[in-house]
């Protein structure tokens, strides 16, 4: 491979802290991410970061010491509500990525054109990689890709400088070894953060350093060892992850306070083990990907980085196979592994992809109207103003796709509540020691363990309906944990373990003791009848409560089909005689009467509101719905004793005695 930029000058570039360009790009990412940042917990992985955060506990494998440690920043953050405050470290570690991406297409184009040539190139790429859907799912939660997304362009970034400052005539050791510490420092930062995302973009890094690398064995080979040995003193990072396996924050698939467990959380031995049985079609996979990625870009967007990227292979020199590399990295972070493309964690992995892309955008501008440009004939400041036109134009495309982005709910949550029900549901309505069982599969990715580590209910234990996460270790580890963080309910994590399912059995008993709740459970680990009533938390029932029917949402849904097969029957002209709709205001009174003695809320309700449109003013209707109301009180405050008493007392009562004006 020739190189033509061999022995060719760096133009300078702007030190870090002076190059407004960069700050700028920084700043207005930073600042659209953080409006659009979740204000409270959300889904998946987000949950566990925060309370490991918060605890300074562990992360599941591989651990992720370097962003655990970073994230600490949020505590200087005096504005806001912890997890917005983690989720807010994201959009900084994207502005990080973006003014790194900035300096890094300014170093790369810098002898294509003047300083203020490579500034529109650089702000190009930019509002590309901003333009990025995939970037937005992960930078608006708490996660670990933009930090890996940043530690990864700061590689590349350094490794560039470096081979660049190798091949001049004269090259100074100073600067040299200073891109290389640099370079080793990004790289070794990037694999305490997410080794699987660092390592596959190595490759990429390699080949822009080499030049720097072959001199500097050739020539100085003590500082060689010099870096070596400051990798490896870097790599350390990872025995942070036995200390703060002490922390109250559960575990999942091993305990990095031993060797074995700390080698297991290294290598995600588990997760490992599993993908190893999973056979998937690698190029298809890759081309998904590359598809998804360009339509969360727009594919105007995405082309001109695919179109720079594919015209800049004609220059021939050693970046364009660094950023192929890189790209094709990118890609196989996750081509191997099966593939979910509406999972954030799939764009989060392949976030080099964007990356590239936005970096051809800004070489497609040098590569019509640099100074080896299709239009180098034409004088500096007509092509100046040619690629400002360009920028304001790709701009244009960029904020298009932004305000696509900013309507959709995977890149946007600033409106998130979804864990604000539950979490209300635990601090307002859970009756003191209520045993709160989670149907959320990640309960290791834990909203849960972030309520009780802020302290808003240190009461309430909530494992997942299981006692089992982590499966791929079938549980040993958590349940391990939570034994010793909740004593009283060893019992409970033992026989699930013994029994490889929720302890049913187990659970019965106990909530004749105490409260214990659990979320709606549609994989049936707990059979529907022995629910209370309807709504995001279900109170368990005592054996002397259960042989009752508690499947509201089916019992509603055989109600809404039959009175939608009637209403069919009858026709439009049905409901306009006169008997035929006291008949049907009959029923719906009986049902809803007969709903109210069973605590079915939800029914009741439904029955009423069908009622209510047939006759409005009826006055067995008011005394029913006045009791509905009562239900519904008692259930809004988390009073359990007066939601039973109601609907047993009901029981009593014969309808006449139910619709009557009676107390």
């Amino acid at each position: 491979m020739t190189d033509a930029r061999a022995g060719a000058t760096v133009a300078p570039v702007n030190a870090w802290w002076r190059d407004r360009v960069a700050w700028l790009a920084a700043a207005v990412a930073t600042a659209l991410t953080a409006c659009c940042a979740a204000p409270a917990n959300s889904w998946l992985d987000s949950a566990e970061l925060v309370a490991c955060a918060a605890e300074l506990g562990n992360i599941h494998p591989p651990g992720h010491p370097a962003w655990l440690s970073l994230a600490q920043v949020v505590r200087f953050i005096p504005i806001g509500p912890f997890p917005w405050r983690v989720a807010i470290f994201s959009a900084l570690a994207m502005g990080a990525a973006l003014f790194l991406l900035v300096r890094l297409v300014r170093a790369q184009l810098a002898d294509h054109g003047s300083r203020q040539m490579t500034s529109t190139w650089a702000l190009l790429a930019a509002g590309t990689l901003l333009a990025s859907g995939s970037l937005w799912q992960v930078t608006v939660r708490a996660e670990v890709y933009t930090l890996a997304l940043a530690t990864n362009i700061w590689a590349m970034h350094a490794a560039l400088l470096a081979g660049q400052l190798a091949r001049r005539p004269h090259a100074e050791v100073r600067l040299v070894f200073g891109y290389l510490a640099s370079w080793t420092m990004a790289v070794c930062l990037g694999l305490l953060n997410h080794h699987y995302v660092a390592l596959f973009a190595l490759p990429a890094g390699i080949v822009a350093a080499w030049p720097a690398i072959v001199w500097l064995v050739r020539h100085h080979k003590r500082l060689v060892l010099a870096l070596l040995l400051g990798g490896a003193w870097l790599g350390f990072g990872y025995l942070a992850l036995g200390l703060r396996s002490h922390a109250d924050t559960e575990m999942r698939w091993g305990d990095p306070a031993t060797l074995p467990g700390l080698w297991d959380t290294l290598t995600a031995k588990h997760f490992q083990k599993n993908l190893t049985q999973i056979h998937v079609d690698y190029l298809d996979n890759a081309l998904v990907l590359f598809g998804m990625v360009a339509e969360g870009m727009s594919l105007p967007v995405a082309a001109l980085g695919a179109l720079g990227l594919a015209f800049a292979v004609l220059w021939r020199d050693r970046l364009q196979a660094t950023l192929w590399l890189a790209l094709l990295g990118g890609l196989a972070t996750k081509a191997v592994l099966q593939i979910d493309t509406r999972n954030p964690d799939d764009h989060g992995y392949v976030l080099m992809a964007p990356a590239v892309l936005a970096i051809g955008a800004g070489q497609l501008g040098a590569f019509v109207a640099g100074r080896r440009g299709l239009l180098s004939a034409w004088p500096e400041a007509r092509r100046l103003r040619l690629a400002q036109v360009a920028l304001v134009l790709g701009l244009v495309l960029v904020a298009g796709q932004l305000s696509t982005l900013l309507e959709q709910p995977a890149t946007n949550l600033a409106g998130l509540r979804a864990a604000d029900a539950v979490d209300a549901q635990l601090r307002n309505h859970a009756p003191p020691g209520t045993l709160y069982l989670s149907n959320y599969y990640g309960l290791g990715f834990n909203e849960q363990a972030f309520r009780i580590a802020e302290g808003r209910r240190p009461d309430i234990a909530a494992p997942h309906l299981s006692f089992r996460t982590g499966d791929t270790d079938h549980g040993a580890a958590w349940q391990a944990w939570f034994a010793q963080r909740y004593p009283q309910y060893a019992d409970l994590a033992k026989a699930a373990r013994a029994l490889g399912r929720a302890p049913v059995g187990n659970l019965l008993a106990r909530v004749a003791q105490q409260p214990v709740w659990a979320e709606q459970d549609p994989d049936l680990r707990i059979p529907p009848g022995v629910y209370g009533f309807d709504g995001v938390a279900q109170r368990l029932l005592p054996q002397a409560e259960r042989g009752i029917d508690y499947d509201v949402a089916a019992i509603l849904q055989k109600h809404q089909t039959l009175w939608l097969d009637l209403d069919a029957a009858m026709g439009p002209s049905g409901l306009r005689d006169g008997p035929t709709r006291a008949v049907l205001l009959w029923q719906h009174a009986l049902q809803a009467a007969h709903a109210l003695r069973r605590g079915w809320l939800t029914v009741a309700n439904d029955e009423l509101a069908r009622a209510r449109k047939l006759s409005p003013q009826d006055a067995v209707l008011t005394t029913l719905q006045a009791r509905a109301a009562k239900l519904d009180a008692a259930y809004r405050a988390g009073d359990a004793k007066q939601f039973r008493d109601l609907w047993q007392h009901w029981q009593t009562m014969d309808f006449a005695a139910l619709a009557s004006d009676a107390p």
